[in-house]
């Protein structure tokens, strides 16, 4: 790591993004890249091996236990279900309705 690299980690912790990191996590995983690029730059934003390995494996668990797959939507409602709540990774499309002067959320992957 250069010079370079580490003044951006250093002033800007927990927004740089290693994409060798990236490339290397995306290829095994059927994930959107914002959301990988979120999760890398929150517990990889160091240089060293073993907070890098450590972080590598925060994402994976993170992504195991929370990220919704459009094929999964059932699994992940009975999750909800059993437990109460239960927090998941998902893209959110919110509208506006006029007439009930309310927004309505919908989650894409988790299908409600």
């Amino acid at each position: 790591m250069d010079s370079l690299d580490r003044k951006l980690l250093e002033h800007f912790d927990g927004k740089a993004v290693r994409k060798d990191l990236l490339h290397r996590i995306k290829t095994g995983t059927n994930v959107p890249t914002f959301v990988l690029e979120f999760l890398l730059a929150r517990y990889c934003a160091t240089e060293e091996a073993a907070e890098i390995q450590a972080g590598i494996e925060a994402v994976l668990a993170t992504l195991q236990d929370n990220y919704v797959r459009p094929d999964e939507a059932n699994a992940a409602q009975s999750k909800v279900a059993t437990k109460g709540k239960h927090r998941f990774i998902d893209k959110i499309h919110v509208n506006y309705v006029e007439r009930e002067k309310r927004h309505w959320a919908a989650l894409e992957n988790f299908n409600s």
